[in-house]
């Protein structure tokens, strides 16, 4: 897992720099790196790194569970958490301002109370406008920020806070339950994958089966702003297994990559409405994805622990693919992790 991540830094970060897709970039360098898994990446408007997981050395440095690197790879040490978080980051968060969405197995930062989910300010320091109370009382799976600085949060909880709220809540900017976002009785499973759409619009993604009172949908679905369901989104109850990573591409398709119930990967994309686009052509490989971007020509990286052998070649835990889904033979990590 922290491997593959620092794997997804690399490339992203050198994209066209050099001339063999997929080879390493020598000038990023996070030394030893971590002594445990690596959960979640981001990027700041600089482009230095957010890194978290549930390690509790960096390069040697005892430096547990969330740290900020330059774009180079080393640590940066303007980023100050004093005494820190008391457990692991499963999933994190960068708000266009800079600020920084956390959630995980903690329950203090720097020692102040902060019940599995908080927020920083750019430097590392707590912001303390921004308070969740008793938070979810279970995991929380998924993150994402509306334009409005409101917070989407997802997971495999009852309750927010001490109010009803089944496995997704919407937070205001400070932190509080958003009233106006309505979910009933929820998802009757974790919700894994959460990915806001341009029109504010709601992807989800999950192992679940209904939602507030409807039953029959699957995987991925779609919601309004206040939380109702799309209807004109078609549910997907064709494929096995869920979605722990989607994203969106420019003209509205949705790829998603995950875990099946088979050997094989989940992995594939939707039309705007929800209907399966059967034009992408899905390879053959083993093993499960955590993680899917789209690059700006298109392309498709997506990462975790898989294989695949076109040609009679195998490549580990990274893979390209063309726009169509056919992979991109060009783009040679060797043999990854």
């Amino acid at each position: 897992m922290k491997t593959i991540l620092f794997l997804l830094i690399s490339f992203l970060c050198s994209l066209g720099v050099y001339s063999q897709p997929g080879s390493l970039d020598a000038s990023f360098d996070p030394g030893t790196g971590t002594n445990n898994n690596v959960f979640d990446i981001a990027l700041q408007q600089d482009q230095k790194i957010i890194v978290a997981g549930s390690y509790t050395t960096f390069d040697g440095f005892a430096n547990p569970y969330l740290n900020r690197l330059h774009p180079d790879g080393n640590l940066d040490f303007s980023f100050v958490v004093g005494s820190g978080l008391d457990g692991h980051v499963k999933v994190l968060c960068v708000q266009p301002d800079d600020k920084i969405i956390i959630a995980g197995g903690f329950q203090h930062y720097n020692g102040t109370t902060r019940n599995g989910l908080l927020r920083l300010n750019a430097d590392g320091t707590l912001d303390f406008s921004f308070n969740t109370g008793l938070g979810a009382n279970g995991q929380i799976k998924a993150l994402a920020v509306q334009s409005d600085g409101k917070v989407i949060v997802g997971g495999y909880f009852t309750s927010f806070n001490g109010s009803s709220q089944k496995c997704i809540v919407r937070l205001t900017a400070n932190g509080t339950v958003d009233p106006t976002f309505v979910t009933g009785n929820g998802f009757n499973g974790e919700v894994s994958s959460i990915l806001i759409q341009p029109d504010g619009k709601i992807l989800v993604g999950g192992p679940f089966s209904s939602y507030q009172t409807t039953s029959g949908v699957y995987r991925i679905i779609r919601l309004n702003s206040d939380g109702t369901i799309d209807n004109g989104f078609s549910s997907q109850s064709s494929y096995s297994g869920y979605p722990r990573s989607m994203a969106l591409q420019p003209d509205g398709k949705i790829l998603f990559a995950g875990i099946s119930s088979g050997s094989t990967p989940l992995f594939g994309r939707l039309n705007p409405n929800g209907t399966y686009d059967f034009s992408f052509q899905l390879q053959y490989m083993s093993g499960y994805l955590s993680s899917v971007v789209v690059q700006g020509d298109g392309r498709i990286v997506a990462g975790g622990e898989i294989a695949y052998m076109p040609n009679n070649d195998v490549s580990y835990n990274l893979v390209r693919f063309n726009t169509d889904g056919t992979f991109d033979l060009n783009f040679d990590v060797g043999v990854g992790q």
